[in-house]
């Protein structure tokens, strides 16, 4: 299992070619990806992906298209977008934890948690905030990432 800020989008290149996380099901458990039937299983491996990334369910969760655990809400050159949210924080799983057998995870219970300690009314994360009592910066408060949760049953 591979969870965080992986700062690119489930769809970007990164997460697609190199970690090679799909969000086809079927080509991370599914029978043609049953690799134990083949003598050469390493040359089989290279080409097939064995990572199934959980945070591509989530992606047309919001009709409105805001869904995300970022908020971007402009550039350092004041570039101001509206309503762009990022899923940068990202969970992706083997395809053992799909098989049925040891620690799997119940991958309908995937979600983002964007409750109210956490999230504005509008889903936006909660910014930090700092206090200036001390010569450093102290951070308090919230992260401005939302957290994923899932399930794991034994």
């Amino acid at each position: 299992m591979v969870v965080g800020d992986f700062n690119d989008e489930p769809f970007d290149r990164s997460i697609i070619q190199h970690l090679k996380a799909s969000r086809d099901l079927d080509k991370v458990k599914g029978a043609t990806n049953d690799f134990d039937k083949f003598v050469h299983t390493y040359k089989y491996r290279a080409r097939e992906t064995f990572l199934y990334n959980l945070s591509t369910t989530l992606l047309n969760k919001s009709a409105s298209g805001n869904t995300g655990t970022y908020f971007l809400s402009g550039l350092f050159d004041g570039t101001i977008f509206t309503n762009r949210y990022q899923m940068l924080d990202q969970l992706v799983v083997t395809r053992g934890f799909l098989s049925g057998s040891g620690i799997t995870a119940e991958i309908d219970t995937f979600d983002i948690v964007d409750d109210g300690t956490l999230a504005t009314s509008s889903g936006r994360p909660r910014s930090f905030k700092y206090k200036s009592s001390k010569p450093n910066f102290v951070p308090s408060g919230y992260s401005d990432h939302l957290p994923l949760k899932l399930k794991l049953n034994y």
